[in-house]
């Protein structure tokens, strides 16, 4: 297709594994290497991931969700959780702009928890993505020394973007 691939993230269920299992994060870590070792490994800040990654000798990129929230210890809440999708606009640039200008993520038991993080995620399919995205990335510049390039869109899925991260 023409394009360069550029970056490797877990997806759905692989995703939370490699996150708590470091047996199976370091098995993603070593295929990647092997594969391509300029390629960047994105998983969950402050995971199995990245430390797998790290010792196999990759970069890596912690990635913080705006748009999903998190327990006292860093950890995204499960999706079985009522409350692990944020839905409120005005939630989700807060997030943001405390990840941008702090670092930190407020946990739904309200204890400040500062995230390791290089890249932001949020979910596409959430009404006023593009919004929200630009309000995003807009924040970056002005709070901290982050950049907001390079900006990626992900795969598709039912002919809408799965997912961005900047």
């Amino acid at each position: 297709m023409g394009l360069e691939v550029t970056q490797v993230r877990p997806h759905g269920f692989l995703y939370r594994q490699v996150s708590g299992d470091l047996r199976i994060a370091t098995v993603v870590a070593k295929a990647v290497a092997e594969f391509d070792r300029w390629l960047v490994l994105v998983g969950a800040a402050g995971t199995n991931l990245l430390a797998a990654g790290e010792r196999a000798g990759i970069r890596v990129a912690g990635e913080a969700w705006i748009d999903r929230a998190y327990d006292g210890h860093g950890s995204l809440l499960p999706h079985s959780h009522s409350r692990a999708v944020i839905k409120s606009q005005q939630e989700i640039l807060n997030q943001a702009h405390s990840l941008v200008s702090r670092g930190e993520i407020v946990a739904v038991d309200g204890a400040r928890v500062k995230l390791d993080y290089q890249t932001v995620h949020i979910h596409s399919g959430m009404a006023n993505f593009l919004h929200t995205a630009e309000s995003v990335r807009n924040m970056i510049p002005h709070a901290c020394s982050l950049t907001s390039e390079p900006y990626s869109i992900g795969p598709a899925e039912e002919s809408e973007l799965a997912y961005s991260s900047f």
